[in-house]
C-alpha cells in the first residue's frame, strides 16, 4: 500500500522567505524615497540663503495643510526604519 508522503515544511519556508524579501524590498524602497525627498527639500532650503521666514501660529490657508502632509510624510519615513525590524520579525 502506498501512503502519501507527509507535507514538508520546505514550501512554507520558501513562501515565508519570499514574503520577507518582498517586505524588505518595499521597506528599502520607501525609505530611499523618503531620504530622497529630504535631500531635495534640504537643497531647496539651502537655496534660500540666510533669509528667515516668519512662522504663523495658526493655519492661514490650504498651504498649511499641505505642509502638515509633508511633515507627516517625513515622520513616516523616519519611523518606517524603526518599525521595519518589527515588521520583518513578525512576517
Amino acid at each position: 500500500m502506498n501512503r502519501p508522503n507527509p507535507p514538508t515544511a520546505a514550501p512554507l519556508l520558501d513562501l515565508m522567505l519570499r514574503q520577507r524579501v518582498v517586505i524588505a524590498a518595499a521597506l528599502a524602497g520607501l525609505t530611499a524615497l523618503c531620504w530622497l525627498y529630504l535631500f531635495v527639500a534640504a537643497a531647496d532650503m539651502r537655496a534660500m540663503g540666510n533669509r528667515t521666514m516668519p512662522m504663523p501660529m495658526e493655519p492661514k490657508s490650504a498651504v498649511d495643510l499641505v505642509l502638515l502632509g509633508v511633515w507627516l510624510a517625513r515622520i513616516g519615513g523616519l519611523l518606517l526604519v524603526a518599525y521595519s525590524i518589527g515588521l520583518l520579525a513578525l512576517s
